[in-house]
């Protein structure tokens, strides 16, 4: 798109393509390879965050990634609202 950073667009396109999924298939369930899809410029910190989660399983592990992803996207917002 030329907007974002590839690697952002890239981990955006990537959750979208699971809404999809879930929006259009009763039996889908998210893998944690595609999770790690949504991983952007993630740190130590987070990459251990995301670990945990999937220990605890995919409902953790989705939560997490998408916490994360979505805090991305709101850091692109420079001005006050």
């Amino acid at each position: 798109m030329g907007l974002l950073e590839h690697n952002l667009f890239s981990a955006i396109k990537a959750a979208n393509n699971i809404r999809n999924k879930y929006s259009h298939k009763d039996n889908y369930s998210v893998s944690i390879a595609e999770l790690n899809s949504l991983k952007y410029n993630w740190t130590n910190d987070q990459a251990k965050a995301f670990k945990g989660a999937c220990a605890k399983g995919t409902g953790e592990a989705v939560k997490i990634a998408m916490l994360f992803l979505c805090w991305s996207a709101i850091g692109l917002v420079k001005s006050d609202i």
